[in-house]
């Protein structure tokens, strides 16, 4: 039986090493079982900041993006809309790869195929970050990206599910829901502003 004592030093080591092979995983590997189980481990990972700066960088990024464009797979989205969310806490550098790896439109994806409140809140709030970046260029190159892919409908649609859910008596609010049509809802506020064929798209019924 090999030894397990490891020191806290090695573990770190492990962990730092481990972190490009499940990039690895996620990067060439077609079955979405797997792939759930390795954005999971990168997700929990995610939690420790110093683990979070080893994934902060443009081919990391745009590996995690791609699994929200090409994958169905529920645990997936959440495990990377999760980590994407702490990557952006930790390097505000992080929505710039996003946004060069088409995450704009990856992001409206979810919001039109996820059932998940969680995964929807998270995605909500990319867009909403994407949409809202200090350099005004990139904000609105991004604002453009999430209108090109057809993003506005469907943040209507999340604010419409999400108001319905939270006013039924039958339910207790759930604070995933709420982010959700909050986060919907401002981001829709930051596409209108300043863009009149956006505002009149927001207004259709």
């Amino acid at each position: 039986m090999p030894n397990c004592n490891h020191n806290p030093g090695s573990l770190t080591l492990i962990r730092f090493e481990g972190i490009p092979a499940l990039l690895h995983v996620c990067d060439t590997n077609d079955n979405e079982e797997v792939l759930e189980q390795a954005a999971s481990a990168l997700a929990n990972l995610g939690n420790h900041t110093e683990h979070c700066e080893a994934m902060c960088n443009s081919r990391a990024i745009a590996i995690l993006v791609r699994l929200c464009a090409e994958r169905n797979h529920d645990g997936i989205h959440e495990a990377v809309t999760f980590l994407l969310r702490k990557l952006v806490e930790v390097e505000e550098e992080t929505l710039t790869w996003i946004a060069e790896a088409e995450g704009c439109a990856a992001l409206v994806r979810l919001c039109q195929v996820s059932s998940i409140a969680v995964v929807l809140a998270a995605a909500a709030r990319l867009l909403e970050d994407l949409a809202d970046v200090e350099d005004l260029d990139k904000a609105d190159a991004n604002r453009d990206a999430i209108d090109a892919a057809g993003g506005i409908e469907p943040l209507i649609c999340l604010c419409r599910v999400m108001h319905m859910v939270n006013n039924d008596d039958g339910f207790v609010v759930d604070e995933n829901e709420q982010e959700a049509l909050e986060a919907a809802a401002s981001t829709l506020w930051i596409l209108a502003r300043g863009s009149a064929s956006r505002s009149q798209e927001t207004l259709k019924p």
